[in-house]
């Protein structure tokens, strides 16, 4: 509870607009297929075959990447901002969108290789090891996963203080 020290009513309100930016989002997308990304992404009903062929799920989900990759960016360093240097929400998501619109290069090698790591490299070892042991392979898929998450997410996660401080921490900050 150590992050909820510092600046908490600027915290909840960054989370609260988060909320309510993402409903708006998946709202708009569902324009589009009807609510099968909504329903999907809220209570986790998987579509029917019958959605993904007829492409508006894809719509869909093409609609709420391009619509959330802004909001992203907007929050990428909005909650630091807000806690440690005690910037009122506006100017941090203000903030965190100018410096994520500076370095995009740098945050399209980033999300690149999350996404490997993320998702390819998991995918083709569960496929070898599918192969492999054909035998024990929902047991080892599984053990994969989980083992994938445990040492992707901390990383990850970690990745969000270095690329602040590269990008807000000046050498007399240090």
């Amino acid at each position: 509870f150590s992050g909820f020290q510092s600046n908490l009513p600027a915290l909840l309100t960054l989370g609260a607009v988060y909320l309510v930016a993402t409903l708006c989002i998946l709202g708009i997308s569902s324009l589009a297929d009807d609510g099968v990304l909504l329903r999907l992404m809220m209570a986790g009903e998987k579509p029917t075959p019958e959605a993904i062929a007829d492409g508006r799920f894809v719509l869909a989900s093409q609609i709420a990447l391009l619509l959330l990759c802004p909001l992203m960016m907007a929050y990428w360093y909005a909650p630091m901002l807000a806690a440690w240097h005690r910037f009122s929400p506006g100017k941090a998501l203000f903030f965190s969108f100018v410096a994520c619109l500076r370095n995009w290069r740098a945050f399209l090698v980033y999300s690149l290789a999350v996404a490997f790591v993320c998702m390819l490299a998991p995918v083709f070892l569960l496929g070898l090891l599918a192969v492999l042991l054909q035998e024990s392979s929902a047991l080892v898929s599984g053990l994969v996963v989980v083992g994938t998450i445990l040492v992707i997410a901390p990383t990850v996660f970690a990745s969000f203080y270095v690329s602040f401080r590269d990008v807000f921490v000046t050498g007399s900050d240090a």
